[in-house]
């Protein structure tokens, strides 16, 4: 019902709202140490984004038809809602605590990683899949990075 298009649009759109969500967190934080690691994450999030952005330049959509273009999106975006990928909806002037901090961006590292790996059934050439395979890798090594440094926050 929807078109690779449709999720390389929902990837973009996660990529994005993922760096302006980690640029927001180091305005908010007075360690550097975890500036530092936000910044990194905001990089990386941006360059996924542009990943995603020039892979979907290449990608054509079967349907000629608009309207079971914007169907498909409508389908993906109701399925996609309230799955926790909406980083707008954290307040993060009202996040107090690093660690709160550190476990909202785990989760939303997290629910990246499950959707990047149901877009690989989507994805078609071995080069797209390899570089997706990579990103997940790097999605799951942002995982890891946020809990050692939660748990290094929580010793220290």
């Amino acid at each position: 019902m929807f078109t690779s298009v449709d999720i390389l649009d929902v990837a973009i759109q996660l990529e994005r709202n993922g760096e302006k969500i980690y640029r927001r967190a180091v305005e908010q934080t007075d360690n550097p140490e975890l500036a530092d690691l936000l910044m990194w994450m905001a990089d990386q999030e941006k360059a996924h984004m542009e990943w995603f952005t020039e892979l979907k330049e290449k990608t054509d959509s079967p349907f000629d038809d608009p309207a079971i273009q914007e169907m498909g999106r409508e389908i993906l975006q109701d399925t996609l809602d309230g799955v926790g990928f909406d980083l707008k909806r954290v307040d993060f002037s009202k996040v107090e605590q690093v660690r709160e901090l550190l476990n909202v961006s785990v989760e939303f590292e997290k629910d990246t990683v499950i959707f990047y790996e149901l877009l690989q059934s989507f994805v078609e050439d071995d080069d797209s899949r390899e570089l997706l395979q990579k990103i997940i890798a790097e999605e799951n090594n942002h995982v890891r990075l946020l809990r050692e440094f939660a748990e290094s926050a929580k010793m220290a």
